[in-house]
Order: C-alpha cells, then sequence, then structure tokens
C-alpha cells in the first residue's frame, strides 16, 4: 500500500504541515472550521493516484488529484467544508484492492468522531463544518 500525507487548513491558520495517515488533526476545543485541504502520496514508485472531493457549505461538490489543494475564499465565513470523500485508485491496475479510511468530527458535535467511511463514501452534513480530520491508507 502507498503512504499518503495530508494538510489541513482551518479559519484563521496557515495549515497543519504534512500529517501522516493514520493520524488525525483537531480543532474541536477552538471551533475552526476546515476551510482546505490537500493530499500527497510520499511513495516515489507507485501507480496509485489520490482523488478527493470536498463540498463547501455555499457551492457544490469540487474535485481534484493527488497534489492539488481545495481552498475556499477564506474572506468568506460560509467557504468552510461541510462534506468530504476521497479514493485510493490503483492506475492501471483498478482491480487490485485498494483502501483508504477517514473520519471527521463535525461542529455540532465536536467530541465525537463521525464513523468511518472508506474507498469513495462521501460524508457530509450541509451547513455543518468540519473540526477534526483522520485519513488513513489502511
Amino acid at each position: 500500500m502507498p503512504t499518503i500525507q495530508y494538510q489541513a487548513f482551518f479559519q484563521g491558520e496557515a495549515g497543519t504541515g504534512w500529517i501522516d495517515d493514520g493520524k488525525s488533526v483537531s480543532r474541536a476545543g477552538s471551533g475552526r472550521l476546515l476551510q482546505a485541504i490537500q493530499v500527497r502520496l510520499i511513495d516515489s514508485f507507485t501507480t496509485f493516484v489520490v482523488t478527493y472531493d470536498v463540498r463547501f457549505a455555499d457551492a457544490d461538490w469540487q474535485g481534484t488529484v493527488t497534489g492539488d489543494t481545495l481552498r475556499g475564499d477564506t474572506g468568506s465565513p460560509f467557504r468552510f467544508i461541510d462534506g468530504f470523500c476521497v479514493d485510493l485508485v490503483n492506475r492501471p491496475f483498478p482491480f487490485i484492492d485498494t483502501s483508504i479510511f477517514y473520519r471527521v468530527k463535525w461542529a455540532n458535535d465536536p467530541q465525537n468522531w463521525s464513523e468511518y467511511k472508506w474507498d469513495g463514501s462521501s460524508l457530509g452534513r450541509r451547513g455543518v463544518g468540519i473540526v477534526a480530520l483522520e485519513i488513513d491508507a489502511g
């Protein structure tokens, strides 16, 4: 399995720096909402690609691939992420089993993690921001 890292950008912050998969980042105590996310592969010899989508509270889903940043207008209070989805794709061998797991903490329930989602399943609560995130490449 490849190894990934991710970087989260919460309201009023420059970014968390790169976080290894399997570890979480949280701003649940401060209530700062997730405004941007970036995911990258750190294995140089791989056929995998990470695709990910976010939904901003005032917009539709937007998607990108490994290394790109999905960022809202940080000056807008409505540009926080209220939906998230990530998938690990093995190209050119999509039939080879790959798994990526993820979960979040919501602003209206900051003490509890959501259920785990995996392999492209979306999670979201319209109008409710994310205050913590965990991604694990299995």
